[in-house]
């Protein structure tokens, strides 16, 4: 690169210094799985502890296993005070099974 940039005499008088990035890609693989350990071991202790009135501290669990949570910028498993989900759309259906007319004010409850 010297030769050819700076020429042949330039060899002796300059040096060249190189690097590589040998970090490791990550493996997506591993990340996925252990997602979906998470989320069946947060599912199996929720059912496990609901017979006895206790309830999972999801923040801490999300927290420490570094499960992303929509809203939560700071990364402590809660979503931040200052995040608001959408609002839900509820819509009551009648008794008789009829879809609600378009003008029908429940759907905005």
């Amino acid at each position: 690169m010297i030769a050819l940039r700076y020429g042949i005499d330039a060899i002796e008088s300059m040096s060249t210094v190189m690097e590589w990035d040998v970090t490791p890609p990550k493996d997506r693989n591993s990340e996925a799985t252990s997602m979906v350990t998470t989320g069946n071991a947060i599912k199996g202790l929720s059912e496990a502890l609901q017979p006895y009135g206790v309830r999972l501290d999801i923040a801490a669990i999300t927290s420490r296993y570094a499960v992303p949570i929509e809203g939560d910028a700071n990364g402590d498993g809660d979503p931040d005070v200052s995040y608001h989900p959408p609002p839900l759309r509820l819509t009551v259906v009648p008794d008789d099974g009829a879809e609600p007319a378009a003008d029908d004010e429940s759907e905005a409850a």
